[in-house]
């Protein structure tokens, strides 16, 4: 099952799923103060548009 993994600088961050060295669907986001976040750009393989992802937990932070 792939794992949704994180990224996170301080002030940017991503998630994502990679699987071999290849993101296969990535979230960037900007923080906007401390409780607010901006989703700037989501992407998915164009291989992976058409299969199914299998959702994990929700990630909380």
């Amino acid at each position: 099952m792939q794992e949704i993994q994180h990224f996170f600088d301080g002030k940017k961050g991503s998630f994502y799923i990679e699987i071999n060295n290849e993101k296969l669907a990535t979230m960037d986001y900007l923080m906007a103060g401390n409780t607010k976040l901006i989703i700037e750009h989501t992407e998915v393989n164009t291989i992976e548009k058409t299969r199914i992802i299998k959702p994990s937990p929700a990630i909380f932070f």
